[in-house]
């Protein structure tokens, strides 16, 4: 009787196979399973094969050398840290192909951020033995790849705080950076922490800023970045009449980006903040053409600096929700008795600002304005009515051509946003998860002398970002576009909606205080479940 035969005789059946007839099924069943691997083996090496096939015939190995650099820049956070420079070293042992394509992108080796050294949580107070003439030489080599691309050196600060002024090493001292400022590549930007004012006075580079090494080390800066970031209070003492003041120290650069200290970090009492000086010179402000600026003092300080600033093209002022212009000020801090005029400003930014700055202001050239309302009013008239002021008395409706506005609060989800006319708007950006429709006004005005104008005739995106979903939802804002005279250039609307909890807070301390008595609501947490 055939195996098969055999077989199919006991799958019909319950039968009890004999001796030799199960030793003859389990011999079958060895051959069976023997082949079954042989073509498992064979299987897995056509697939090894085929993935070798997919590898060499891989789109990637037809992508250019720059596309592929350009997305390892997209991968990396630059300039880069630490961990960034060991992840390009990674990329770039991938295999030839990569390395030439990271080294053909110099921007990824242009920008270095070196962070302050490990001394200070073990103690040391001398480190040069902690940073040797090899890491220097790998940091110049690390620069030469970059080329001719203009090259940045970021210095950030650890958490540790700094205590130089009980007498021990300043965290802003750093042996390796203060060599590359002198002897390295020029540098095009140069950001830098510091603990206090007397981190800065004390720092070598800037008592030394008369040397030929460090003058010559910033012939090509354009670029300079000061914040002051640390755990612990640092009195202000930049004006202590005694010593110049430390932005007299600074170097020569067009742009500046200054984010200065939290006022209860620098000072005891709040109105000691009032007449705190900032005292960049006249020559500093004059050659700066963007500047941004942070700061959450109340007083005079930016009625101070922006007067003398009339070289700027580009301003941001992130006023951390302090009422500089509308809120307290102190004796020596006069309102400014005539309007600060910029007038080669094309860009300003207001972040978390206050919007009486606008009642001062003056900016003739401005393209594109971007403004932050913080703790608006509803409806937010008192603050829209300063802006629209300030449209008017800097004539800008045949200049601004970008405007967004966020954090605006609706009157019952309804902002009234008729703004004078802007003829050449193009793009107005409106931002706020308070409102849920908003109204642009008359698609047609008629001026003082009886001629009708067409509101926004420019206007080819409108943009309605974190709006809350209502029943009036994009009804205004639909009617006005559709009430344009036919002819002009059609408008694009760009919605995201802000997306809500499905329960309140007050709803789920009902729900749980029902659900279980005697229950202690401790916080709610976003839950896209819920």
């Amino acid at each position: 009787m055939s195996k098969a035969k055999a077989l199919d005789r006991f799958l019909s059946n319950n039968d009890l196979p004999g001796p030799q007839e199960l030793h003859e099924l389990k011999v079958t069943l060895a051959s069976v399973s023997r082949h079954i691997d042989d073509v498992y083996e064979d299987l897995a090496g056509l697939e090894r094969i085929r993935s070798l096939i997919r590898t060499v015939c891989s789109p990637i190995r037809r992508m250019p050398t720059e596309l592929l650099g350009r997305i390892f820049s997209m991968a990396l956070e630059m300039p880069l840290d630490r961990r960034g420079r060991c992840d390009l070293t990674s990329f770039s042992l991938v295999c030839r192909a990569w390395r030439l394509a990271s080294l053909g992108a110099r921007s990824l080796w242009s920008g270095v951020v070196i962070s302050s050294c490990e001394c200070f949580e073990h103690g040391f107070d001398e480190v040069d033995h902690m940073h040797d003439e090899e890491e220097y030489e790998k940091m110049v080599e690390w620069f030469a790849r970059a080329g001719g691309t203009p090259k940045t050196l970021e210095y950030r600060l650890s958490g540790t705080s700094c205590h130089c002024s009980k007498g021990m090493r300043c965290t802003i001292s750093h042996p390796m950076v203060e060599r590359l400022i002198r002897e390295g590549p020029p540098l095009a930007r140069f950001s830098l922490q510091a603990s206090s004012i007397g981190c800065l006075k004390s720092w070598s580079i800037f008592t030394e800023l008369a040397s030929t090494k460090v003058q010559a080390a910033w012939v090509s800066l354009h670029s300079f970045s000061l914040s002051f970031i640390d755990s612990e209070d640092h009195l202000w003492d930049d004006d202590d009449g005694n010593t110049p003041s430390v932005f007299s120290l600074l170097p020569n650069f067009s742009s500046f980006d200054l984010r200065l200290p939290k006022r209860d970090m620098a000072f005891d009492e709040r109105e000691d903040s009032l007449n705190a000086m900032i005292g960049i010179p006249d020559d500093v402000l004059g050659r700066i053409r963007m500047l941004s600026i942070a700061l959450d003092w109340e007083g005079c300080q930016l009625f101070h600096i922006l007067p003398r600033s009339t070289s700027l093209t580009n301003l941001t002022i992130n006023l951390a929700g302090s009422k500089l212009f509308t809120g307290p000020r102190g004796p020596l801090d006069p309102f400014p008795r005539s309007p600060i005029t910029l007038p080669n400003l094309r860009k300003f930014i207001l972040l978390k600002g206050d919007f009486g700055i606008f009642d001062v202001l003056r900016t003739p050239s401005l393209e594109i304005l971007d403004v932050e309302v913080v703790g608006a009013s509803v409806g937010s008239q008192a603050e829209l009515e300063r802006l629209r002021r300030f449209i008017e008395v800097s004539a800008l409706s045949k200049v601004l051509r970008d405007l967004s506005i966020r954090g605006m609060v609706g009157d019952a989800g309804v902002v009234d946003l008729s703004l004078p006319v802007l003829s050449s708007l193009e793009v107005l950006e409106l931002d706020s998860p308070y409102v849920s429709s908003y109204y642009l006004g008359d698609p047609v005005e008629v001026s003082t002398q009886g001629h009708p104008r067409r509101r926004h005739p420019s206007l080819i995106q409108l943009r309605l970002m974190n709006i809350r979903r209502s029943e009036d939802t994009l009804v205004s804002e639909l009617r006005f576009l559709e009430n344009r005279k036919m002819g002009y250039t059609p408008c694009i609307i760009a919605i995201r909606f802000y997306e809500e909890p499905r329960f309140s807070e007050a709803e789920l301390k009902v729900r749980a205080a029902k659900a279980i008595p005697d229950f202690a609501f401790v916080n709610v947490y976003p839950f896209s479940e819920l």
